[in-house]
């Protein structure tokens, strides 16, 4: 079993990303919603108020996680949180897949 960094047990155990998760789905299904395909995510063809608003509050609470990993003293790089978060959303990119 591969050793799970000090942050990473400190995010899991407190539960720190599901307000972000449960954001992200429903970013994936307003997508589904509108039709989209991946290629649309690059270059959205229209601006849907409802995506923009929920843009808004993941690009929030991406950061309002890190900061409160960076709070209690963890020595994370933005980089590595990133990876981190692309690797656990994209169980839900499988999920909820594009048109």
């Amino acid at each position: 079993m591969e050793k799970q960094l000090p942050w990473v047990k400190f995010v899991d155990k407190l539960n720190l990303l599901e307000d972000l998760i449960e954001t992200y789905y429903k970013l994936r299904m307003e997508f589904k919603k509108e039709g989209w395909g991946q290629e649309d995510l690059e270059r959205p063809p229209y601006y849907p108020p409802m995506l923009l608003q929920l843009r808004g509050d993941f690009i929030r609470e991406q950061a309002k996680v890190f900061d409160v990993i960076k709070s209690y003293g963890f020595d994370v790089d933005h980089d590595d949180y990133v990876h981190y978060l692309q690797n656990i959303l994209k169980v839900i990119d499988e999920n909820t897949p594009l048109n």
